[in-house]
């Protein structure tokens, strides 16, 4: 039996990702996903896509897939959007202060994965490296 844990994928499409980039980060992430057993009890997973900051309304949040072909298909249908920069650093904040609560499905006895598909840096690098830091 594999130990339960919660991941989140961070995922940009900032303007010079373009679509082709981004259905590349969408696929991957919906192949990670599909290697797991997917449900309340062992692995949650949760999609947030950024540019000049996060959409609360284009993410994915940990509780609301417990199986995984409808988390396949919820991450295959998110839209490219296409935005100017790349604010990594408020996407790992929007993260740490909100995806990772148990309000929204995270669980205090599992460990966390946070994995970031992007090309290229950060707009803000120093902000970003301070957002990575444990609470």
């Amino acid at each position: 039996m594999h130990s339960p844990f919660d991941i989140v994928f961070v995922v940009t499409e900032a303007a010079h990702v373009g679509y082709n980039g981004f259905a590349a980060m969408k696929r991957f992430a919906a192949l990670f996903v599909g290697r797991f057993d997917i449900d309340s009890r062992t692995t949650r997973v949760a999609l947030v896509v950024y540019s000049e900051g996060v959409d609360a309304t284009k993410c994915i949040y940990l509780k609301r897939y417990a199986s995984v072909r409808p988390l396949q298909s919820a991450i295959g249908n998110r839209r490219y959007a296409g935005g100017g920069t790349m604010d990594t650093h408020a996407a790992l904040e929007f993260v740490r202060t909100l995806v990772l609560t148990a309000r929204l499905g995270d669980r205090s006895n599992v460990s966390n994965a946070v994995v970031v598909l992007m090309y290229g840096r950060s707009s803000r690098p120093d902000s970003t490296r301070v957002s990575v830091k444990p609470v």
